[in-house]
């Protein structure tokens, strides 16, 4: 009944509410290198960007993903669910981008960077062109050395790409090429490496509206989506803009509330990979996102007990609300919308 819809209102908001205060960890300090196209090769198979489309409720999401803390896509209609796709590190929130001394050198498998400090054996690194255009993430699997003073350059080791072990502990190797990956050798002297940790996280949210499930995808893993909650039958989301970053630069401390169209359309923020990246000012000006999940009963009522429509975001302007239309059958299950505003609290150090 009610109940059940309660319940599964209260895990998905709680769920989403954790994962988007958490996006944008450890990658807020890229500047200019934010946006760039994420590159992720596992065991010689090219994972991001994908191949192919998604499986539902995830097909209209693009295969190509950059690295931007959070991205809303639009559903197909303006009633059918949003997309939330969210990245963060498992490395400090004020993560410091790694020069490197030299260019990467694929056949040997090493990484010259000139410092090795707080990376660990296991922890994935991020290499980003100094065009940002495409980043690649690898994995530590070798000793990380000493810095050498005064020049503090050290080789991080990685396993050769012709190496095809079975990575670190039996997991799989994050260090072979193949598609569009990238290997070592593209990246010069310019390039940062970025320390994402030993367990970062790119993941998309989305609803099937079939099973009415709340569901989840690991974009950086690859895999299938799983269902975190049930009865839940929509999600709407909106960015919320400091319009002063967006015009000058400058904050002003008041948040605009956002639909994902226009420069936040998801077309222009997670543009194909032939494009360039999103513009930064444009990321930035993201403060916070508001995310309205319905829920329905999971029996009916005899009689007919909801409205012919469910308005979100009611108290705003009718351009940023979003309604459900319910035909006869519909409207005898009961419904509930929880509403909540969510601060991205790693770009408020922006």
């Amino acid at each position: 009944g009610l109940s059940d819809a309660q319940q599964g209102g209260s895990y998905a908001l709680f769920d989403l509410d954790r994962e988007i205060r958490m996006a944008g960890s450890g990658i807020a300090t890229l500047g200019g290198k934010m946006g760039c196209v994420v590159n992720v090769n596992l065991d010689g198979t090219t994972i991001m960007p994908a191949s192919s489309a998604f499986p539902a409720p995830f097909t209209t999401l693009n295969t190509t993903s950059r690295l931007l803390p959070i991205i809303i896509t639009e559903g197909a209609t303006s009633s059918a669910p949003d997309m939330i796709t969210v990245m963060y590190t498992s490395a400090s929130p004020v993560n410091t981008p790694i020069g490197f001394s030299a260019a990467g050198d694929q056949a040997n498998g090493t990484m010259p960077i000139t410092n090795s400090l707080g990376i660990k054996q296991g922890d994935l690194l991020l290499t980003a062109l100094p065009s940002g255009g495409v980043c690649r993430i690898w994995q530590a699997t070798g000793t990380m050395p000493a810095p050498t003073a005064p020049a503090l350059v050290g080789t991080l080791s990685i396993a050769p790409f012709e190496v095809k072990n079975s990575g670190l502990s039996g997991g799989p190797s994050w260090n072979g090429i193949g598609g569009p990956s990238l290997g070592l050798d593209a990246y010069s002297g310019l390039t940062e490496a970025l320390n994402l940790g030993s367990s970062p996280n790119i993941s998309a949210f989305g609803v099937d509206v079939v099973n009415a499930n709340l569901m989840t995808m690991d974009l950086l893993r690859g895999g299938a989506p799983v269902a975190v909650a049930e009865n839940v039958i929509n999600i709407q989301a909106l960015y919320g803009v400091d319009a002063g970053m967006l015009a000058t630069k400058t904050p002003n401390n008041n948040i605009d509330w956002q639909t994902p169209t226009g420069v936040y359309a998801a077309s222009l923020l997670n543009p194909n990979a032939t494009a360039t990246n999103p513009p930064l000012q444009t990321i930035n000006a993201i403060r916070a996102v508001r995310v309205a999940i319905v829920t329905r009963s999971t029996e009916p009522d005899k009689e007919q007990v909801s409205p012919a429509n469910i308005t979100m975001f009611s108290d705003l302007a009718p351009a940023l609300q979003a309604s459900i239309g319910l035909n006869a059958d519909q409207r005898h299950y009961r419904y509930k919308i929880y509403d909540t505003v969510i601060p991205i609290r790693n770009m408020l150090l922006q």
